[in-house]
């Protein structure tokens, strides 16, 4: 899948380090490029439902898929990390679990250029944005803590919430 984006501040190195970002559990971006004031990016086609399907179609997930998600999305996102890469606006619209119950997130290090010109796409991960990221300023690592701490929150059946994790959540 393609996009066409047209930002006038965009971050090269941004977009640079997201195609370092590779592995099993994650949609490669493979390349990028700027023409007449238009940034076009080409990433890996990913087949499979958003998480954000499942979890309004469903009470929760079996604790299983709850735990590959939880592994997929914390080994991307550490290797985001060790590429420069954080607060990537993570949410379940990233999440794509395919028919086997694979895990890929997409958008890994630019999504918050999708964000800036899809209104919709805005509001609809403003929910799983940290507090500290309140008026368009930039998180941190500990804001996909928080991000991913919400999702897991909304994974869990209610029944399989103990009140010790129902109060961290």
């Amino acid at each position: 899948g393609g996009y066409q984006v047209y930002l006038e501040d965009i971050s090269q190195e941004m977009l640079d380090a997201a195609m370092q970002v590779v592995g099993p559990h994650v949609a490669s971006l493979f390349a990028w490029r700027e023409e007449d004031e238009y940034i076009f990016l080409m990433r890996e086609k990913v087949k499979g439902t958003p998480l954000v399907d499942l979890l309004r179609d469903m009470s929760g997930l079996p604790l299983e898929q709850v735990v590959e998600v939880v592994e997929a999305v914390t080994e991307v996102l550490g290797d985001a990390y060790g590429k420069g890469l954080f607060y990537l606006g993570l949410n379940p619209g990233q999440v794509m679990v395919d028919a086997g119950g694979e895990v890929k997130v997409v958008r890994v290090g630019y999504s918050w250029l999708l964000e800036e010109i899809d209104p919709l796409e805005a509001a609809r991960v403003s929910t799983y944005r940290a507090p500290e990221t309140d008026g368009g300023k930039e998180g941190t690592r500990t804001s996909d803590v928080y991000s991913l701490a919400v999702m897991i929150g909304e994974m869990f059946p209610r029944y399989e919430v103990s009140s010790r994790l129902g109060s961290l959540l």
